[in-house]
């Protein structure tokens, strides 16, 4: 039965946005080790983005979801332990086509240090006010981060209003609710596995995202399902 789920769950497109869960989707009981930093390269503008996006959109997506964001995942693990993790995203509307891009991360921006020591802890951590205001002082800083080409990220990324998430098969219950659904699909370079990551937003204004994830991992025939929350911030 779980492999039959599995396969109508990924039968339909969705939207997935990467490099936050995936560890803890294939490790899900125990953290994974603490990721490493490198260090930012050059300060100049960001690559190009690529000639051939893996986005695509269904509905009309809100304009406002463009711009440079800061996301918090609070993953769910056994126990009552959660993984908190971060990102950047850099989300362009180019035309007629919509593009993600991860930023390298970086240790050396001071007002990310909160983000660096929650991802040690096993509680969930949500920033404060404070805490996002000093990360949106450093947005000059932070846009001149390097950039992952978006073809080298994903596989898949789908951004669905409301009104086009399948209704069959029936999504799972993170879905109920969201005003908009972001989703990824990647292959895990470390062992191959195939990881589809769904970000329902259940709140949306033009500076936070908030809501729900529901995350699939399959490595060969097993398959696991990681639940969580996740905070988006835009940061310009």
């Amino acid at each position: 039965m779980q492999r039959l789920h599995t396969q109508s769950w990924l039968s339909y497109p969705a939207v997935f946005l990467s490099g936050l869960l995936l560890a803890p989707f294939s490790l899900p009981a125990e953290p994974a080790p603490l990721p490493t930093f490198p260090p930012t390269t050059s300060a100049g503008a960001p690559p190009a983005t690529p000639q051939e996006s893996v986005t695509q959109t269904f509905g009309a997506i809100p304009e406002e979801l463009a711009g440079l964001w800061l996301m918090v995942t609070n993953a769910k693990l056994s126990q009552g332990k959660v993984r908190n993790n971060f990102q950047l995203y850099r989300i362009r509307h180019l035309g007629n086509r919509w593009t993600f891009q991860r930023a390298e991360k970086s240790s050396d921006v001071p007002s990310l240090a909160p983000f660096v020591d929650a991802e040690k802890q096993t509680q969930p951590f949500r920033p404060s006010k404070q805490q996002i205001a000093k990360v949106r002082s450093d947005h000059r800083r932070l846009a001149a981060l390097p950039l992952h080409p978006e073809a080298s990220t994903f596989q898949v990324v789908h951004i669905r209003t409301a009104e086009e998430i399948p209704a069959d098969p029936p999504p799972p219950p993170a879905a109920a609710g969201a005003k908009l659904a972001i989703e990824f699909l990647e292959r895990l370079p470390t062992n191959g596995a195939l990881s589809a990551v769904s970000f329902y937003v259940k709140k949306f204004s033009r500076d936070e995202l908030e809501g729900h994830i529901h995350a699939l991992t399959l490595v060969g025939l097993a398959s696991a399902v990681t639940q969580g929350e996740f905070f988006m911030y835009r940061i310009e």
